[in-house]
């Protein structure tokens, strides 16, 4: 229990102050994006924004897909630098070592890049290996349909073995920010 505490008094400070500095810039982003304005309507007069035409609507709304856009990558490697240091500080704690928040940072800081690296090669594997299964699985349904069972059950086999790679390869290298913490 000593342990598990003097790992969490490591982690506090700098996963507050990420969180906090994520918030402050998720909110600089959407002030200076103009986000807020289109959530303002969307809260206060959606009648009137329901009224507008289309192309209106997306000149309105695209400052607001923006803005998301930008803090979500923010949130991003802020929870990147977060589990990085959450994972440096165990394993300095396993290895006997007392972590503390400053060398837990140091750390996390330094490695960042690579984990950011590795996240990207990550998401862009998985999108690949989803997007060609999806693309192979959606193409002979829309040429051919389903029109009885036995098309159904190749579908639903086609579907398994074609996604599953991706799913498989989410799984592997969701262990990328343990494996660059070491």
């Amino acid at each position: 229990m000593v342990s598990l505490a003097r790992t969490w008094r490591a982690l506090l400070v700098p996963a507050v102050a990420v969180s906090v500095a994520m918030s402050a810039a998720a909110w600089v982003i959407s002030e200076v994006n103009g986000a807020g304005a289109f959530l303002d309507a969307v809260v206060n007069n959606p009648d009137g924004l329901r009224r507008l035409p289309d192309e209106v609507l997306a000149d309105l709304s695209r400052p607001f897909y923006l803005a998301a856009v930008q803090i979500t990558v923010v949130q991003i490697v802020g929870s990147l630098f977060i589990a990085l240091a959450g994972h440096l500080a165990v394993r300095a704690q396993t290895e006997g070592g007392a972590p503390t928040a400053a060398s837990v940072s140091r750390q996390a800081a330094r490695r960042l890049p690579v984990g950011i690296g590795s996240a990207l090669l990550a998401v862009l594997t998985v999108g690949i290996l989803l997007g060609s299964g999806l693309l192979l699985w959606v193409n002979p349904i829309l040429s051919v349909g389903t029109p009885n069972a036995a098309s159904e059950l190749v579908a639903a086999l086609l579907l398994c073995v074609l996604v599953g790679p991706g799913i498989w390869a989410g799984v592997v290298l969701s262990m990328t920010a343990p494996v660059v913490a070491i």
